[in-house]
């Protein structure tokens, strides 16, 4: 991650502000708080699926296999490799979140990518996604 620390300005639909210190960003990626808001966020998609595509949350399981195989086959190892000295909370954020950015893409005729698309923007510029300020609605970057 090139920019991490950095408060490089990042073109984003969503609202962000960037963690003010290392130790921020390391707590707020580990914490309960930002896996539960990402898997919210994931559990939105689902919901809207089954309420108005049925036929195509359906195909759901089958899809996320893909997206699962993809990720771990190729996008894990390489982040591992590259990603050293990150903890082991980002490497799982980052695997998890761009699984679900693929099924985001795999669902996009049905709903647009609304989250996990604009993490990985985060990712290629650089940064990381840590977390989620909810009093300021804001995704916290570092």
């Amino acid at each position: 991650m090139s920019n991490t620390g950095r408060k490089t300005p990042i073109a984003l639909p969503l609202p962000y502000r960037f963690a003010d210190t290392a130790n921020e960003a390391h707590a707020s990626i580990a914490a309960p708080d930002w896996e539960n808001w990402t898997l919210e966020r994931r559990n939105e998609l689902t919901a809207f699926l089954s309420d108005h595509f049925p036929a195509r949350d359906a195909e759901w399981s089958a899809i996320a296999r893909r997206a699962r195989s993809i990720v771990d086959e190729e996008v894990a190892p390489a982040s591992a490799r590259a990603l050293t000295d990150l903890p082991p909370a980002a490497i799982a954020a980052l695997t998890w979140d761009v699984a679900n950015a693929l099924m985001e893409a795999a669902y996009r005729d049905c709903r647009p990518p609304l989250f996990f698309t604009h993490l990985v923007e985060v990712y290629r510029a650089g940064h990381l996604p840590v977390g989620w300020d909810t009093e300021r609605g804001a995704l916290v970057i570092f």
